[in-house]
């Protein structure tokens, strides 16, 4: 506001403008990447609940590793179909029994299968991803897209955590 208790003045009302939207912008690109880590865990809770029909595959070519965020997968073909396949844990010449993920997300050509529990728990680690960037990403959604009531409940928690702080700070210099 300005000295008169009017209005505020322009710069002041174009700064809040400018924070709130860079933060609500940011906010929203790290909560689309945290939904995007989101897809693993996803698959391996429809993996352990069932979800998919199973398949018999043969495998033709054996992956190179067995973690499905390293390397390249191995190729299998479906029985009884006309398509290809990306597994991992499995070494050529193997017939195993596969379902698909609930969530195939990327640009792959082709679809990768589930082949038993080697293949699906290191889909859990992408949960820290979820988490890294989930986080700041809501507190910078609600810095860019809150109401002024949600601030204004929110003053008495971030006092009494800054007071905490400056406590703590002050313990630490003295000894």
């Amino acid at each position: 506001m300005n000295e008169q208790g009017g209005r505020p003045e322009g710069r002041a009302v174009l700064k809040v403008v400018l924070i709130r939207g860079v933060a609500g912008c940011v906010g929203l690109a790290l909560t689309l990447g945290a939904l995007f880590f989101l897809s693993d865990p996803i698959n391996v809770v429809a993996y352990y609940l069932g979800y998919g029909e199973k398949m018999q595959v043969e495998v033709i070519e054996g992956a190179t590793n067995n973690s499905p965020d390293r390397d390249e997968p191995g190729l299998g073909r479906v029985i009884g179909e006309d398509r290809t396949v990306g597994v991992y844990g499995v070494t050529a010449g193997e017939v195993v029994t596969a379902r698909p993920r609930l969530l195939d997300l990327g640009a792959a050509e082709m679809r990768f299968v589930y082949t038993g529990h080697a293949s699906v728990l290191p889909g859990l680690f992408s949960i820290f991803g979820c988490l890294v960037l989930g986080l700041p990403g809501l507190l910078f959604l609600l810095v860019g897209f809150g109401t002024k009531s949600l601030f204004e409940k929110a003053t008495p928690v971030l006092q009494r955590f800054n007071a905490r702080m400056e406590k703590r700070a002050a313990r630490k210099q003295t000894g």
